[in-house]
């Protein structure tokens, strides 16, 4: 009997930690509708946190054949730190592609922090200061928070190619 209650008690634990770890996984999830765009949305809301003032997105996207855009939680200090890391990667394979980076937030301090002082961060990093872009691109952003556009600003690939192989793929096919 004595045993039984152990394991039961066992049991309850790794359940409460399951839960806690889902609860934590979709806490940095934005919206929960479904929409079918296919090009662009730049947005007056997006503001530019580590480059210079005269930064301006639509000519960065012009220098280059494809950019891929990375949507995060701008409060999710978990979201922030992988950012380099994803950098790292993407410039490891697609050398060629441009990068910008947008955050949803209501302000900028946790960004600053990491962004300009802790990591450096040399890809463009936009502030949606009111979430306007997450708005405009919210049927993209919801599927895949990573999208890629050519020139024209039309989006020719949604996914991210760090967690399926499958979009990775057809990232190289585009890109290469």
């Amino acid at each position: 009997m004595k045993y039984y209650i152990m394991n039961e008690i066992l049991l309850k634990r790794r359940l409460i930690a399951f839960l806690i770890f889902v609860i934590m996984a979709n806490a940095c999830s934005n919206y929960t509708s479904k929409n079918d765009y296919s090009v662009l949305a730049l947005s007056d809301s997006l503001f530019v946190l580590n480059k210079e003032d005269n930064f301006v997105p639509s000519n960065y996207i012009s220098n280059y054949k494809y950019v891929m855009f990375h949507c995060f939680n701008g409060n999710c200090s978990s979201c922030i730190i992988h950012l380099k890391t994803r950098a790292s990667y993407i410039d490891s394979l697609f050398p060629k592609l441009g990068l910008i980076f947008v955050a949803q937030t209501e302000d900028t301090v946790m960004l600053n922090y990491y962004i300009l002082d802790r990591l450096k961060f040399k890809p463009p990093v936009l502030w949606d200061k009111d979430s306007l872009f997450f708005y405009k691109m919210k049927g993209v952003i919801n599927d895949a928070q990573t999208f890629c556009v050519n020139k024209k600003g039309e989006i020719i690939l949604s996914g991210d190619p760090l967690s399926d192989k499958r979009i990775e793929k057809k990232m190289m096919r585009i890109v290469r």
